[in-house]
């Protein structure tokens, strides 16, 4: 587990360089299968932007929500630092919430400017799972972690998820290629990743969020 690389004096953390890297190569299946759809590129390119500023809202949105009691419990300490302030935003991402946001900018985005709302998700829904396999199996450590149990031997969850995904994510692409009735591509990647997930919260050390 690499935390980060080192590049003569730079740290680069490898957390926001496997989302950076997946991001990238999911825009670019998008833009691929764009214009195997004779579906605009230009309108690709900013619906995959919209998307990406969806997930990262959507997912701090809903984090701030299931920790809601804590925030009204520690309201002052935390708004009276700048250092609290800058964890709580900068870390702490729940994934259905991105989900919820992307699908909501997308559905935005397709009203605002008259395209096929429908099209245009299952035209990105694939790259889902492939931006998600790389957040990301190499960029985090138990060594210091308020968390995760420190120096004890964990079952290595974020590979097998990242696994998972490209699997999700491969046949996906298989079963967009023909047409489907509307949103059952969007469908089959919510059923498909809501059994994924289930089976891994088994294996994940997560006490905090409880049955939920």
């Amino acid at each position: 587990m690499f935390p980060f690389i080192h590049v003569g004096s730079l740290n680069i953390g490898t957390y926001g360089l496997c989302i950076l890297i997946g991001a990238v190569a999911g825009v670019g299946v998008a833009l691929i299968r764009a214009k195997r759809r004779n579906f605009p590129v230009e309108d690709t390119l900013f619906l995959s932007f919209f998307a990406l500023i969806g997930v990262g809202v959507g997912a701090k949105i809903l984090y701030l929500i299931t920790i809601l009691p804590d925030l009204i419990e520690h309201f002052q300490e935390i708004f009276t630092s700048l250092e609290a302030i800058n964890l709580l935003f900068t870390n702490g991402f729940v994934f259905y919430g991105g989900l919820i946001g992307a699908v909501l900018a997308i559905w935005w985005y397709t009203h605002h400017f008259k395209l096929d709302f429908w099209q245009s998700v299952e035209l990105l829904i694939p790259s889902v799972p492939l931006i998600h396999a790389f957040d990301p199996p190499i960029g985090v450590a138990f060594t210091n972690s308020p968390v995760a149990p420190n120096g004890i031997p964990l079952f290595p969850v974020q590979l097998l998820e990242a696994g998972l995904n490209l699997l999700l994510f491969f046949f996906l692409l298989w079963f967009a290629r023909k047409p489907r009735p509307q949103g059952r591509v969007l469908g089959a990647y919510a059923i498909a990743y809501a059994v994924i997930r289930f089976a891994l919260e088994f294996l994940r050390y997560d006490y905090a969020r409880g049955i939920l």
